[in-house]
């Protein structure tokens, strides 16, 4: 085997070169801009999906999960206010029956 032969044959010229770079010049920032429109499209579609389960919600509930947790939460407040009345109200009874009796 020639040594020469082989040795064209692998070397290219430096036109072959600047055909092959410009071939595949553009092609990150391609692949870039394709992922970047691919990304901000499917976060769009599930920014519509999201927005359409919550509409669903609030149909199906008529009110939305945050206002449904904040009536809850006032519910309880209001009911721990309720006993903690209730108990004091029982405890000065309880006093002043307990005051009477001592007369």
């Amino acid at each position: 085997m020639d040594t020469n032969s082989t040795a064209k044959s692998i070397t290219a010229t430096t036109q072959e070169v600047v055909q092959i770079k410009s071939a595949f010049k553009g092609t990150p920032m391609a692949m870039t801009k394709t992922f970047r429109a691919v990304a901000g499209a499917a976060t769009a579609v599930f920014i519509v999906i999201d927005v359409i389960h919550m509409v669903h919600i609030c149909q199906e509930t008529g009110e939305t999960p945050t206002a449904q947790n904040l009536r809850n939460k006032l519910a309880n407040d209001l009911e721990k206010e309720c006993q903690f009345i209730d108990e004091t109200e029982e405890s000065a009874e309880s006093e002043e029956s307990d005051g009477e009796n001592d007369k």
